[in-house]
């Protein structure tokens, strides 16, 4: 026996369905939009140019006596050098290719157990850029060498921050005032996180720091993970 349905019904039955496929579509866009936007962020955003910016002199100063304080109450550690060095050309070499994102300023330990500032050259995905020699706070050594250094800190030093990760825009903006030496010091914020400060070596008492760098870990270029 079939059943016979009245125009009405018809009609009512396809609305009905009209609705339901309408709300279903909706909501698996919904769906495709909520996971657009999860999806956007990037796992290594971390390294991007645009890492870094300026202090006062007052706030840089205050970091650095923090430092002071801390070490006159303790042995001597791995912050006991608190300055370092570079040429500003070997900084501007480092961020002169399009790939760059930043520079990564690892803290290495040289043969003689002395602590150096290595500075590499980092892409956006996280990746040391490899060269065939590496200007550091003691001078050029080969690519090999510097890695050795930077291997040997963070194996001696496991539970410390192994180097501060900074943008090519701040770099170039320290860069811009035409300084030759570039002075890197150590401080330590009033929450009691280790921070790199960047200042001309041409100035005695510079009236603001190049700072907000990103420390590894927690985030560190690929070739020492």
């Amino acid at each position: 026996m079939r059943l016979k349905m009245s125009p009405s019904i018809c009609f009512g039955l396809f609305c009905c369905l009209s609705v339901l496929s309408v709300n279903f579509g909706c909501q698996k866009k919904e769906a495709s939009i909520i996971n657009d936007e999860t999806a956007t962020v990037e796992p290594h955003d971390f390294f991007n140019k645009n890492v870094g910016g300026p202090i006062d002199s007052a706030t840089g100063n205050r970091w650095k006596r923090n430092l002071e304080h801390s070490l006159s109450r303790t042995a001597p550690s791995v912050l006991s050098t608190r300055v370092f060095y570079l040429p500003a050309a070997a900084m501007r070499n480092l961020i002169a290719s399009n790939k760059t994102s930043g520079i990564c300023f690892y803290f290495g330990k040289d043969a003689s157990g002395n602590v150096r500032l290595v500075p590499v050259a980092v892409d956006v995905k996280g990746t040391v850029i490899a060269a065939e020699k590496v200007i550091t706070s003691n001078g050029e050594v080969s690519w090999q060498e510097a890695k050795q250094w930077r291997l040997n800190f963070k194996q001696e030093h496991s539970k410390n921050i192994w180097g501060h990760f900074w943008g090519s825009v701040a770099v170039e903006r320290l860069l811009a005032a035409g300084t030759e030496t570039v002075r890197i010091e150590l401080g330590i914020n009033d929450e009691g996180s280790q921070q790199m400060m960047f200042s001309s070596a041409d100035e005695l008492a510079p009236v603001e720091y190049g700072d907000r760098t990103r420390t590894c870990p927690p985030f560190c270029p690929s070739d020492l993970q």
